[in-house]
Parts: structure tokens; C-alpha cells; sequence
């Protein structure tokens, strides 16, 4: 007889539910945007389940075998990755604090002219902001890695529109 709890026979399966990706891509978000050296263990770049022994070494798994979200977030992940490599400030720039509510972070990191600028909504409804960047010296546009889509500074502020559970990386 095998019951839930038997993880040789019974293993955790992919989620299906998209919140649990979101908030996957949001720790994503801050793990490779905030101080420190991100530390990413095999599968996390896209959200393989998993859980204790014998189930902490299944075999990685690649392109068609991941599920619509996996592909999604791995996406995400690939772009945070990539902005990581290009942004001075995502690797050693100064952090300070934009806006802090219950389910609404933005921060900023700098070193020198390079700034990147994160918003994060942990709330389950989408939420629009704005955003005071003049301590940044920012101007012009700024772009998210993510989404592709763009905000203009204007008066030192720029306004943000995030999904529920969602993130931007705005950068120059």
C-alpha cells in the first residue's frame, strides 16, 4: 500500500496551478537581483519538483520535456541571468530601498551610472505605482529585462504595471 508521504513510489509532481511558477520567478527575481552570489541548484532555473531522498536526484530535464510553465519560467530566469552579466550593478552596485508596502518592493542598484531599478507585486491582484527614481539620477527610458516593455522617467518618477505575483528589472 502506498501513501503520499512514500516519496520512492509517489513523488511530487510538476504544479500545474501558474501561482506557484510566479512566485518561483519572484524569488528568481530577487535571488538574482539582490546582494550576494546567487546559489542555483539544478532544475531551480525552472522549477522541477522535487523533495527529500531518494527523490533529490531525478534526471535533468531539457526543452520538450518541460511543461508550458517550466518553459515560461525558465525563460525568466535565462533574462534575469543574462541582465546579471551585464549589469555591474546587479553584481557589486550599492542597494537602497524605492517603496516598501505589504505586498509591493522596489529597489534600486547602482555602480556608477549603472542603475537597475526592481519592482516586485506579491499581491494576488495586478497593481500600478509609481515609483520615485530621482535619487538615481535615471532619465530617458528605462526597459524591463523581462517583459521587453519599457518606461519613460518622467519628474523622477516612473510608473509601474504589474501582473499579480509578477516583477520588472528596469534597466538603461
Amino acid at each position: 500500500m502506498s501513501d503520499h508521504n512514500d516519496r520512492w513510489n509517489n513523488p511530487p509532481q510538476v504544479p500545474t496551478d501558474p501561482s506557484a511558477f510566479k512566485r518561483l520567478r519572484l524569488a528568481q527575481t530577487f535571488l538574482l537581483t539582490y546582494r550576494a552570489i546567487p546559489i542555483v541548484l539544478m532544475g531551480d532555473e525552472f522549477g522541477m519538483p522535487g523533495g527529500g531522498d531518494p527523490d533529490n536526484r531525478r534526471m535533468m530535464k531539457f526543452g520538450n520535456d518541460l511543461t508550458a510553465l517550466q518553459k515560461q519560467t525558465l525563460q525568466v530566469f535565462s533574462a534575469l541571468g543574462k541582465a546579471r552579466a551585464a549589469h555591474t550593478a546587479l553584481r557589486r552596485g550599492g542597494r537602497s530601498t524605492l517603496a516598501v508596502e505589504n505586498e509591493f518592493y522596489a529597489y534600486a542598484r547602482t555602480d556608477g551610472s549603472d542603475v537597475a531599478v526592481v519592482v516586485m507585486n506579491l499581491s494576488q491582484n495586478p497593481v500600478s505605482r509609481s515609483v520615485d527614481v530621482s535619487s538615481l539620477g535615471a532619465s530617458g527610458t528605462l526597459t524591463d529585462v523581462v517583459s521587453g516593455g519599457s518606461v519613460p522617467v518622467s519628474g523622477g518618477h516612473i510608473a509601474v504595471n504589474l501582473d499579480s505575483q509578477s516583477a520588472a528589472l528596469y534597466v538603461r
